[in-house]
């Protein structure tokens, strides 16, 4: 008798955090929109500054709460917008005519930024934090309790 308490303790057990981590796509996007946000400081951070003038890209770096293509699905984006976008395509790319080289003002620091940005284990971790802790707050509020 004492077995079957404990089988079906631990299927009630199993139940409940099933349900407490079985996310609907409003709660992925709310977790992952916390990760985009720390993304999007620091992309801000290591966006490369006009000299020519004052509408710099870094001032275009925009979040979306949705896939690139606006289905919300539980994804979000970090980016550009459309005005700066392909500009700075050309700028962490390159181009036939704007080779990738060491420049004399920003040295090759702004070689691949985005690139390494995103390749940076130490943003990846801040990243990974702030999307594990807001799903820490997710699963204590489908549970009843505070944060803690």
């Amino acid at each position: 008798m004492a077995e079957e308490d404990l089988s079906n303790q631990l299927k009630n057990w199993i139940n409940q955090v099933q349900e407490a981590t079985e996310l609907s796509v409003d709660e992925q996007a709310e977790v992952t929109k916390a990760g985009a946000e720390v993304f999007k400081a620091e992309l801000k951070k290591v966006t490369p500054v006009s000299d020519r003038n004052s509408d710099h890209a870094k001032n275009h770096v925009v979040m979306q709460n949705t896939d690139i293509d606006g289905n919300k699905n539980g994804s979000s984006v970090v980016g550009y917008d459309s005005e700066k976008a392909y500009i700075m395509r050309f700028m962490n790319d390159g181009t036939k005519y704007y080779p990738r080289k060491k420049s004399k003002k920003f040295g090759t620091n702004h070689l691949n930024f985005y690139s390494k940005l995103f390749a940076n284990n130490s943003v990846q971790n801040r990243v990974l934090n702030a999307n594990a802790e807001k799903l820490k707050e997710i699963i204590n509020r489908k549970q009843g309790g505070g944060n803690e």
